[in-house]
């Protein structure tokens, strides 16, 4: 088994560029004669020979016409990268075999072989990738996540079991969604969006829980009118704690909290790749947002907005009663209601990782090329990359680690972005603490009872 390198090598080494034979490639004088395409294709075929998965895409060039490579990914690290041999195939071209010998090493540590999603766009523009009949499977690529959602390097992918966690970077979104759901609650994260989970079952449902109370009022509006237009994909129902599934729409009250859940009731006949790409269709729509998840004004917080969300947590004895009161200072109102409070975005938060994730939606680029460190640095605020959270300096981040070190090996369950479910129950673990809980301080009433008597 050769590695993409060596492939690439033999590919390019014995490449010649010609566009009399565009799409039409002949071996002439030992040498492949081609274009773009053709090279690309031969890759593919090849990358696929030796274990990798490939496919087709292109860029437009100068001259607005198209430019072939190719995305691939290699199955041990499940890195995706893209190729672009027809680059170094002009290179070559004309040279006799001695020239081309003495001078592919230099050619190769130029790696057109392995150039990095983010810098290729950069470079090239957005990407149209295709189905192996060349077909368009996906149009107008602007990042990562969405090219690797493409169908020739994706494959069937076990679901996963996680516990309840915590996100607070666009990476892990990867570690507890499933196959089908991936490409879609990676765009909500990007969106500014608040996840609560993804479910599927195989030939089945497949599903996204969104917490319908964060969405902006710009985005209510298009889910309003996404229901109405496709009922059998969009329902807004009650939160209650357990998952919510497809069906049955409850009256949306300023009281109550809502989850929006969209999907699909029936998936047999249709491979997890597709079902990926049409899940992000569903909410492809939906407008950039600050994430508001957690995340209050003043008058939101002393309209008790906060206490409400608290009170329809399953089995919370925590009272749903602002304590506080129009006299009272904003750093008083946050000490009176257990939240956090940014004079410098004039936001009271339910803990740091809504704050995180606010501030990062703030200025995060809903197709961002930027690592996180780049963003953070424009816009003049602090990346731990250690803990993978946003600050507003890099003071309060050495104040949370502190804090949160104290409490490492206890279970601290904070913001909800997304879960996987419980296939058997639909409870997340969250809940099943809850509950434990819930019965503990019972027996601890109990006990201080027959203490007493």
């Amino acid at each position: 088994m050769s590695n993409v390198k060596e492939v690439y090598e033999s590919i390019i080494m014995n490449g010649f560029y010609d566009e009399k034979y565009g799409m039409k490639s002949k071996m002439i004088d030992g040498k492949k004669h081609g274009v773009c395409i053709d090279f690309s294709l031969e890759l593919i075929e090849k990358l696929r020979q030796n274990g990798y998965l490939a496919g087709l895409i292109s860029t437009l060039n100068e001259d607005k016409d198209l430019h072939a490579a190719v995305v691939y990914k290699n199955l041990e690290t499940e890195e995706v990268n893209i190729a672009d041999p027809v680059a170094d195939v002009r290179k070559l071209t004309g040279l006799t075999d001695e020239q081309r010998q003495r001078v592919i090493e230099a050619i190769l540590r130029i790696e057109n072989w392995n150039r990095k999603i983010e810098d290729y766009i950069k470079e090239y523009g957005v990407i149209t990738a295709y189905n192996d009949d060349l077909s368009k499977s996906i149009e107008s690529v602007r990042d990562r996540e969405e090219l690797e959602a493409v169908p020739s390097i994706n494959k069937e992918i076990p679901k996963k079991s996680k516990p309840i966690q915590t996100l607070t970077a666009l990476s892990q979104v990867k570690n507890v969604a499933d196959g089908p759901t991936l490409l879609a609650c990676q765009t909500l994260y990007k969106k500014g969006i608040s996840t609560y989970c993804s479910n599927y079952e195989p030939n089945g449902c497949v599903s996204i829980n969104v917490d319908y109370n964060s969405l902006s009022e710009e985005n209510k509006e298009i889910v309003l009118k996404l229901k109405e237009e496709n009922p059998e994909n969009y329902y807004i129902k009650n939160k209650t704690g357990f998952y919510g599934l497809l069906g049955d729409n409850d009256e949306i009250t300023e009281d109550n909290l809502m989850e929006l859940v969209f999907g699909f009731n029936e998936t047999k006949g249709t491979t997890i790749p597709e079902i990926n790409l049409e899940m992000n269709q569903l909410i492809s729509m939906l407008k950039k947002q600050p994430y508001l998840q957690g995340v209050y004004t003043r008058q939101e917080v002393l309209d008790n907005k906060y206490h409400l969300s608290i009170k329809y947590d399953l089995l919370s004895d925590s009272e749903a009663t602002c304590k506080s009161s129009e006299s009272d200072n904003n750093n008083q109102i946050a000490i009176n209601e257990g939240l956090l409070y940014s004079k410098k975005y004039d936001r009271f938060f339910k803990d740091d990782v809504a704050k995180s994730r606010y501030i990062e939606s703030l200025y995060r680029q809903e197709h961002d090329l930027r690592t996180e460190e780049e963003i953070a640095k424009e816009g003049g605020v602090f990346y731990d990359t250690e803990r993978q959270m946003f600050f507003e300096t890099e003071k309060e981040a050495e104040l949370y680690s502190r804090k949160a070190e104290e409490y490492e090996n206890e279970s601290i369950v904070t913001i909800t972005d997304m879960v996987e479910a419980d296939m058997d129950r639909r409870v997340s673990k969250t809940i099943t603490d809850k509950i434990k809980n819930f019965f503990n301080r019972m027996i601890d009433k109990l006990k201080g009872k027959e203490d007493r008597e």
